[in-house]
């Protein structure tokens, strides 16, 4: 791109709605005091007493800090060609990248006599003097013999200045209180201290009259004015807390409580606090490890603290007695809600009192509250439900968010793309010359199986899915057969049957709905070994054999496995059951219909639990109908249903909950509103949905989808049924949490810090015209960061997608003055690239968006750029790498090369990026292996050249275990066993990768030579140690 264009560029990025300018314009950026908030959000703090001037600047400093986090990319540097740094979502990303260990040793171990991988904490350890990568200041031997013993999980905290209350603001959401962050939690502290300095020995002086608020704030943080035992118990006297802090030192461990001193009866009841504290600042969240499974139950009964305030204290009494009864009837004990119902009431009394102006609780505040700073409502009505769906600018009365802030907090944190897996576009197939007919059976049948990926470091999310479908039988098929009709009621038989076919009467009489026998209509004879069964005078179908020969021909080793043989059902009457929704939405089309009526259904063996005849019952099976109104669902609708399944089953996977379940609940909920607003209204139809499903649950009957008089829940155990609804109801009411503890669980680790950005720094208008447009304004670098994240770690669409969807939502809002110029979606991304440290990302973004357009975004990225590493290698190399400058002092020969693209691999390695580690290292081999066909390298150079390639197949290994799959560590397997038979030192590492490349028997016998060869030097050197 000529200078003058750049040039050009620039002046256009001055003149239009960059991503800076858009989201950080004069007109936005102006705070008008006069402007009355919808509410004042509690995550900010404590208004009282803050004048405007300083709650603007309050505000501003807040998002420069993130702005300096999100772009610290100097003007001189916005289009500087060369500049490739990493890209980090904030500061804390940064910090935590930081202090990982990059460099695990690579030479062989002398102790366990074989290579290293690099290890997690949490990993087992092979080898006691293997290396950590993620060593972290919480994770001393002593802090994890500690938290082992006494049953806790170590939850690290950044370290800065306000590291006492980000481990206090993670302890808040584990009790049930979520929303608590650093700052809020401060800023109570600080005005608090500023109202009673007396109380805890704080001089006046602290508070310089001259001072602004923010800058005293600062000035204290940035001393340490006051000691983390001050913060500590001014924070346990406003909620009631007991804080219990463990100091970890070299050898000992101190225990110490921090109670609430200032109550009226010593019998108080309070919240409990874990801290361990490491060093003079550093302190960590202690979560017990029943966290997850109270948090549901615990968070419940404390947002009774903001339902019902206008109600006097027995008839909040009431509501709370009603849902403690509730809640006591799945799997948890009342016994452990005890405590926190006393909690409830006590703090309801002291509100009360101190209203009554009869309490000494002047600093007493409810340890929970609501994101709109105003009550909730205490459940979902089929109002609030309906409502959802009519606008996306209103607040969520159960969860007192708005639904844009909810749609763009799962739209980052879930991305579309993010969910992968294998399944069946296709609902029917036929193989082999005798044409035998089959489809997949449940998820597998259609979208409903993709899962979530799992881009944590340790994969232990996808190890444990792994495992699952290995066990689990996912690629089920029933084949057809096709010469046998079932026939749906005696007015569909009309004369003979087809020659060559046969007529079974579906006959449900005496099943449950959903169920059948299958009577046969001829009078002919029947011997004993024709699998029926004989009732009197009528004769019924029992399961068809599955012989050898056609299990041959059907099964293939992870792609299906036949489970049974089904009979086809033409006359099923679908056309009654789908054609009820046609007048309230545009699903199921007319379309779909049709195609759902002409493909019919499947009778499959299988039986109700309370059959009365469980060897001739059949079960309708609608895997292939499933599979077209997948397939005519939109991409926002699919979109969200995985995103509602993720949630369901992290939330529920020790209970009896299907994604069978989900999907009739969700195709119910599809014909209750137009397909459009999930592309308007995203979460708005999310909360439809688990509301809906909420609503079932509690009626005990979750009706299927095609069959409605088939209820799929009537075989759960009560029990079972109120431990569903009590969590399905915490999602609805924690949609926020529930996402952030996922996301977590994933490892999208950015996930806790883009929520807390979005619920607390957004600030609300009271004119609904302009609340989209502020809120875009304010939260629109996220996207910049958040497609930061995506690229760095090579899911290019994924981050070009979130970069469309932001300029196509700011398309939408009313432009208060004309623009100068035009601006379009590639000058958008532009300015987005230049806001990127990462070349790779600046010009694999390009060339993805290029190859989509057709324009030349690439050439611009790369114009400066003189040498290429295509350049240097005789083979054309893929052109994700052939772009990559290789440094011109460096010799050009391949080992050289081969060096280089090992580094680089190792840094992609450590940037999780597979795509580009796996590209350069797959590369650097061969470059060895082209090396070494040389005719004139000496021996020594040659074993050299060898001895490097093990170093690499190691890398190798280590790149395939980042999504857990086998490639491209497989493809290398044969050269990986050649290399062992010259260096049987690695044999171990070799026995090692065989196993996970599912070789069994290899992965023995290399396990042997290793034995073998660490015998004989042991040998060795004992001969050599003797006199």
């Amino acid at each position: 791109m000529a200078t003058e264009k750049v040039s050009r560029l620039i002046e256009k990025k001055r003149q239009s709605d960059t991503p800076l300018g858009f989201w950080r314009s004069e007109t936005s950026s102006k705070q008008k005091t006069e402007e009355i908030s919808v509410y004042n959000n509690f995550l900010i703090g404590t208004e009282n007493g803050v004048t405007p001037s300083d709650r603007n600047l309050k505000y501003e400093s807040t998002w420069q800090d993130f702005d300096e986090d999100a772009y610290n990319v100097t003007k001189g540097n916005m289009f500087c060609y060369e500049l490739d740094e990493t890209d980090y979502f904030d500061s804390e990303d940064e910090y935590w990248d930081n202090l990982r260990n990059k460099e695990i040793r690579e030479e062989l171990c002398p102790h366990c006599h074989s290579y290293h991988l690099p290890r997690s904490i949490h990993d087992f350890a092979a080898c006691t003097y293997g290396e950590v990568y993620d060593m972290y200041p919480a994770f001393t031997p002593l802090v994890q013999a500690f938290a082992k013993e006494h049953k806790f999980e170590i939850h690290d905290i950044y370290e800065d200045e306000l590291c006492v209350y980000r481990a206090m603001s993670d302890q808040f959401m584990i009790n049930g209180c979520p929303g608590h962050t650093e700052l809020s939690l401060r800023e109570t502290v600080f005005e608090h201290l500023r109202r009673n300095p007396s109380n805890y020995g704080i001089h006046d002086s602290s508070f310089c009259a001259k001072d602004s608020w923010e800058t005293s704030v600062k000035r204290i943080d940035k001393t340490r004015q006051w000691g983390f035992i001050t913060i500590l118990q001014v924070l346990a006297d406003i909620y009631l807390l007991q804080i219990s802090i463990f100091r970890f030192g070299h050898n000992d461990i101190r225990h110490s409580v921090i109670t609430s001193e200032r109550t009226e009866d010593a019998l108080t009841k309070k919240i409990h606090i874990f801290l361990g504290h490491i060093g003079e600042f550093h302190f960590f969240s202690l979560r017990p490890l029943t966290w997850q499974t109270e948090l549901p139950y615990k968070s419940q009964i404390l947002r009774l603290l903001v339902t019902g305030s206008e109600k006097n204290k027995e008839e909040r009494k009431n509501l709370l007695d009603r849902r403690l009864a509730s809640l006591s009837q799945g799997h948890f004990p009342m016994s452990n809600l005890t405590q926190y119902v006393q909690f409830v009431l006590q703090c309801i009394s002291f509100h009360e009192a101190r209203c009554a102006q009869r309490s000494k609780h002047t600093y007493f505040e409810h340890i929970f509250k609501s994101y709109s700073g105003s009550d909730l409502q205490m459940e979902e009505s089929e109002d609030i439900r309906r409502k959802l769906l009519e606008d996306q600018s209103q607040i969520d009365p159960l969860s007192g968010i708005h639904l844009y802030q909810l749609s763009f907090i799962v739209k980052h944190i879930f991305p579309y793309k993010m969910f992968h897996g294998g399944y069946m576009a296709n609902h029917l197939f036929v193989i082999g010359t005798c044409k035998i007919y089959y489809h997949y059976l449940g998820s597998f049948a259609d979208h409903s199986c993709l899962l979530l990926r799992d881009i944590s470091r340790t994969q232990k999310i996808r190890q444990l899915q792994n495992e699952r479908r290995k066990s689990g039988n996912k690629t089920r098929v029933a084949a057809l057969k096709m010469d046998v009709l079932a026939v749906y009621g005696n007015d569909s038989v009309n004369g003979e049957p087809m020659p060559g076919h046969v007529y079974v009467l579906v006959d449900s009489s005496n099943t449950q709905p959903g169920y059948c026998r299958l009577r046969h209509l001829s009078s002919m004879q029947f011997d004993t070994d024709d699998n029926v069964l004989k009732i009197g005078s009528d004769i019924y179908q029992k399961a068809y054999r599955v012989t050898d020969r056609l299990r041959s021909e059907v099964d293939i080793e992870n792609l299906r496995k036949l489970h049974c043989i089904g009979i086809p059902c033409y006359t099923f009457p679908f056309g009654r059951r789908l054609e009820e929704g046609k007048e309230k939405s545009d699903f199921p089309s007319r379309k779909l219909i049709a195609s759902i009526i002409r493909t019919g259904c499947t009778l499959i063996p299988k039986h109700h639990p309370r059959s009365s005849c469980p060897d001739a019952e059949w079960q309708f099976n609608f895997s292939m109908a499933e599979n077209l109104i997948f397939n005519s669902f939109t991409v926002a609708q699919r979109h969200g249903f995985f995103v509602l399944k993720v949630l369901l089953e992290n939330m529920l996977n020790h209970f009896s909950f299907k994604t069978k379940h989900l999907k009739s609940v969700f195709f119910v909920a599809c014909e209750e509103m137009p397909s459009s607003v999930w592309e308007t209204n995203f979460c708005g139809c999310l909360l439809f949905v688990l509301g809906s499903l909420l609503s079932c649950l509690k009626a005990r009957f979750l009706p299927n989808y095609f069959i409605p008089e088939n209820n799929l829940i009537d075989c759960h155990s009560e029990y079972d049924v109120y431990t569903l609804c009590t969590i399905v109801e915490y999602i609805r009411l924690f949609p926020a949490n529930v996402i952030q503890i996922v996301a977590e669980k994933y490892g999208y680790t950015y996930g806790s810090n883009l929520i807390k950005y979005v619920l607390s720094n957004v600030k609300y208008n009271i004119d609904k015209t302009t609340v989209f447009a502020s809120f875009h304004d304010q939260v629109g670098p996220l996207t910049i960061s958040t497609a930061k994240i995506w690229a760095k770690m090579g899911f290019y669409s994924t981050s070009l997608d979130l970069l469309e969807d932001r300029f196509e939502q700011s398309l939408l809002i009313p432009q208060t003055e004309m623009r100068q110029t035009s601006y379009s979606f590639r000058d958008f991304l532009v300015s987005a690239l230049m806001e990127m440290k990462q070349k790779a990302s600046r010009v694999l973004l390009a060339r993805t968006f290029d190859m989509i357009m057709g324009s030349n975004v690439e050439d611009m990225i790369l114009e400066k750029q003189d040498i290429s590493l295509q350049m240097y290698l005789p083979w054309p190399i893929d052109p994700r790498l052939s772009w990559i400058k290789f440094p011109s002092a460096d010799s050009s020969d391949l080992t050289t090369v081969a060096r280089f693209l090992y580094q680089y691999s190792k840094r992609e390695y450590w940037r999780q990026n597979k795509v580009l580690a796996e590209l350069a290292i797959t590369t650097a081999i061969q470059c060895i292996q082209e090396t070494l066909k040389k005719d004139n390298l000496s021996d020594v150079r040659k074993k050299m050249l060898k001895k490097k390639l093990i170093v690499f197949y190691v890398h190798v290994y280590c790149v395939s275990t980042m999504n857990w799959k086998v490639r491209p560590l497989i493809y290398h397997m044969e050269d990986i066993e050649n290399l062992c038979t010259e260096f049987p030192e690695m044999a171990l590492v070799v026995s090692s990768m065989c196993r996970y490349t599912n070789q069994p028997e290899k992965s023995r016998k290399y396990s042997g030579m290793s034995r073998l060869g660490v015998s004989g030097r042991d040998s060795d050197l004992a001969l050599e140690s003797s006199p």
